[in-house]
């Protein structure tokens, strides 16, 4: 019983895990524009 209990704990921590790396990728995409907009106002 327990064994299975742990598994799902393992399971919701990668879930979470997975939600966390997702998030921080949209952002990064988001900010990439910026960025390069910044860039590219600085090297000019």
């Amino acid at each position: 019983m327990s064994d299975s209990n742990h598994h799902e704990d393992f399971k919701d921590a990668a879930g979470k895990r997975f939600m966390g790396v997702s998030l921080v990728c949209l952002i990064a995409i988001a900010l990439l524009p910026m960025v390069l907009a910044w860039v590219n106002f600085f090297s000019a």
